[in-house]
């Protein structure tokens, strides 16, 4: 029999090339041809010691030595395995398939950057080959390569077009890299090869999403969730869109069955309670967010929300237990202070207010809303010099916030300095000229008879802008009485925000 003659044809049983080894015991051949036998009727062990009589009685064939590594593999037995595919490929530089073959082994010893070195050795040898462009992309994924995986589904792409899979696989290793613009692209053409591809239906929602195309999204992951009943994360998904939406009674819809059919899933439920929050079903939203938290007791925002949900259905004690525990978990965490402080301020406990809003202004000075509302506690308290101090930090953070002026305004009338505290209503008035406290305020400062001109204009402006409050004014202004002026208080809560990732 001639050593070079063709070896793999399916139709030649074991018998027949067991008989021909017998014939010709010396014949690499024969061996090797039995060898394919035996794998095809699933006799790995007698194959593999067929292929490396194969291999021994001709020690440079290469595709003997393949055959045996890819049997040793299949046995388990990778190291040798290994060891055999090295020497094909070693054999004979051209030949693609033991570096194939060497990829696959490595990838089953987890050895994943020579894996993706032996797959790319592979693809470049038979660049029509589509198999080994897939594995290179999926090895480079594993080991986060999202650059270079980006770049081998380009290849799958371009040597497959018609199936979906590679479309999606390309999207999905864009979106890694942040170019959600150029994934929605990726997506769009796996769902034009098969537009129930629900992989690309999930990926097109999720890149939309990122890049603000929040219709399309929604689009997207509906007909995800339909064409998956029952499934949790398309109905996740879809939910949390509609909430982005705006649309919150059929976000709660949604949401609601996906948390049934995954109770475990904290971000569902943290993010129903935002969506039952805006539709101001706070009770309701409360205990989403503490089945949030019991699935996930360090979910910050889960206890952040609690307590602003708790605090709008009037449970001001838990509210301002669940404020500390957040401010527990995170001390840096300016809002939550806040927070608190407006919590305290319902319960009237006033001392414990305040320290709560200086904390909120030491954590972050710019937090504009804790200095103003410190400094209306130090009014009510006489401490006017301290309140405008107050005041003053807040104006400074945020220059048009006029009720900041307005009540700096307040503490320096309080301390006599009636010229500055003139300047400050002035500023009132200039950022929201409608503003009538400031302007009242104001016309408090003009009540001298140095100022009779300018108290005249005010007394005018008050008669378009509160004709009651100008009444007022004039009976001050005709008996030149002195009526300090009053601030407002602060803002409420600010809560129930935003969502996570989809």
């Amino acid at each position: 029999m001639r050593e070079d003659l063709l070896i793999e044809d399916a139709v030649h049983s074991a018998g027949r090339w067991r008989k021909a080894v017998r014939e010709n015991p010396g014949s690499a051949a024969a061996q090797y041809a039995l060898g394919v036998a035996l794998v095809r009727a699933g006799c790995e062990d007698e194959a593999e010691t067929a292929f490396r009589e194969a291999a021994t009685l001709r020690p440079g064939w290469a595709e003997a030595h393949n055959a045996l590594g890819a049997a040793l593999c299949r046995l388990g037995r990778h190291d040798e395995g290994i060891d055999a595919l090295s020497l094909a490929a070693r054999l004979r530089k051209d030949f693609a398939l033991p570096r194939f073959n060497l990829g696959m082994a490595f990838t089953l010893c987890r050895r994943h950057a020579e894996a993706a070195d032996a797959f790319r050795r592979a693809a470049s040898l038979s660049p029509g080959l589509v198999e080994p462009h897939v594995n290179l992309a999926v090895t480079l994924e594993v080991l986060g390569r999202h650059r270079e995986a980006a770049g081998a589904w380009r290849d799958v792409v371009r040597l497959d077009p018609a199936r979906p899979g590679p479309h999606a696989r390309l999207g999905w290793a864009l979106c890694r890299l942040g170019e959600y613009r150029e994934a929605t692209g990726a997506f769009r053409d796996a769902v034009q090869a098969d537009r129930g591809c629900r992989e690309a239906l999930g990926g097109l929602g999720w890149a939309c999403a990122e890049i603000g195309d929040l219709e399309e999204a929604e689009v997207a992951f509906r007909r995800e969730a339909d064409s998956s009943p029952g499934e949790r994360r398309p109905l996740y998904n879809h939910g949390t869109l509609l909430g982005m939406l705006g649309r919150y009674e059929e976000a709660v819809e949604r949401l609601t069955e996906a948390a049934k059919r995954s109770p475990g899933h904290a971000e569902c439920f943290y993010n129903l309670g935002v969506c039952l929050f805006r539709l101001y079903r706070h009770g309701a939203a409360a205990a989403a967010f503490r089945e949030a938290l019991r699935i996930r007791p360090v979910y910050a925002k889960g206890w952040y929300n609690l307590g602003v949900a708790l605090f709008e259905t009037g449970r001001h004690e838990e509210a301002a237990g669940t404020f500390r525990e957040v401010v527990r978990r995170e001390p840096g965490n300016a809002r939550a202070h806040y927070n608190l402080g407006i919590a305290y301020l319902a319960l009237g406990r006033e001392r414990q207010a305040a320290g709560a809003f200086r904390e909120a202004a030491l954590q972050d000075p710019e937090h504009a809303a804790s200095l103003f509302s410190l400094g209306i506690l130090l009014l009510r308290q006489g401490k006017n010099e301290e309140a405008a101090e107050a005041f003053w930090g807040a104006a400074q953070v945020r220059p048009e916030y006029a009720r900041a002026h307005n009540s700096l305004g307040v503490a320096l009338f309080r301390m006599s300095r009636t010229a500055e505290a003139a300047e400050a209503f002035r500023e009132a008035t200039r950022i929201f000229p409608s503003y009538v406290g400031a302007h009242f305020n104001l016309g408090l400062c003009l009540l001298r008879p140095e100022d009779r001109e300018g108290a005249s204009r005010q007394l005018t402006v008050l008669s378009f802008l509160d004709p009651s409050l100008a009444q007022r004014y004039a009976e001050l202004l005709s008996r030149r009485g002195t009526t300090g002026p009053s601030p407002r208080f602060a803002p409420s809560l600010r809560g129930a925000r935003g969502y996570p990732p989809i």
